[in-house]
């Protein structure tokens, strides 16, 4: 069963904006491989790029005038366009500046070295692995007691864009789900709050005249029954 499916029947761990902030702070901007590492989070986090689409990213995908990066055969095979807020931009056009030339790939290995079982060579593309241990081990620095890893981020994306009122079709566009009943689990996390406005809103007196009183309230001042119209 692929992550996205699984995703149907679990509803998503996501970060608050806090733990969201906590963990970005975590990368070194000021290192080539911190702020390498700061922009591979923030696409994920900002722009619900699936942790493979930012290990394979080109620097011809992106386009900074219009702050959009354009995905080429994400899954499914799917091109997409995602767009990036100013603050994001800003981050990816300081990468742009420093990153090191000659590489393929727009986020890539910086340093040769081992990297696990093998050795990365600079200019090499990152591994989605690679990603996945960044994200658990600075979620962990941060103080986040949730488990961490890059789909918590697209996540977190999400989610937020559902809050934000974007239509759901949409969401599932800037995902490149094949589905949109992938998309559909993030209304799920507005359960808690559709049943605390629910709870919470004022009476309208149906019950005026049953004998009943409406539970956990009190019932305005003069509120009567009133006679049949």
């Amino acid at each position: 069963m692929t992550q996205e499916r699984a995703s149907r029947n679990h509803l998503p761990e996501v970060l608050t904006e806090q733990e969201a902030r906590a963990l970005v702070a975590q990368t070194n901007p000021r290192s080539i491989t911190g702020l390498r590492n700061r922009v591979a989070l923030v696409l994920m986090l900002r722009a619900g790029l699936r942790v493979s689409e930012v290990c394979h990213l080109a620097p011809k995908d992106v386009d900074l005038a219009d702050c959009a990066l354009h995905i080429w055969r994400g899954k499914g095979a799917k091109d997409r366009v995602v767009y990036l807020d100013p603050e994001a931009c800003a981050l990816l056009q300081l990468w742009w500046e420093r990153r090191p030339k000659g590489s393929r790939y727009l986020l890539p290995v910086v340093q040769t070295g081992r990297r696990g079982p093998g050795t990365a060579k600079a200019g090499t593309a990152m591994s989605p692995r690679y990603l996945q241990a960044l994200a658990t081990r600075l979620a962990k620095r941060a103080g986040i007691e949730k488990r961490v890893h890059p789909h918590t981020l697209r996540h977190t994306y999400a989610t937020e864009e559902v809050k934000a009122g974007t239509p759901l079709h949409q969401v599932q566009k800037d995902l490149g789900h094949a589905h949109l009943a992938t998309t559909a689990v993030y209304l799920h996390v507005f359960d808690k709050e559709r049943q605390e406005r629910a709870r919470n809103r004022p009476p309208m007196g149906l019950l005026n005249g049953l004998g009943r009183a409406v539970p956990g309230k009190t019932e305005p001042e003069g509120q009567k029954a009133g006679g049949e119209e």
